[in-house]
């Protein structure tokens, strides 16, 4: 379980400060989704 909690807040760490080069990369796989569901995205 504590496991589990600790990944969880390294992936939200991570997706906080994601390299030019990571954000490039999500930004063009994801560039619809994010732009349909920009607000519920940014909640996450």
């Amino acid at each position: 379980m504590t496991d589990k909690k600790d990944t969880e807040r390294k992936q939200t760490s991570h997706e906080e400060k994601l390299s030019e080069r990571e954000w490039k990369e999500l930004m063009g796989v994801y560039r619809n989704t994010y732009k349909k569901v920009r607000g519920a995205f940014r909640q996450r």
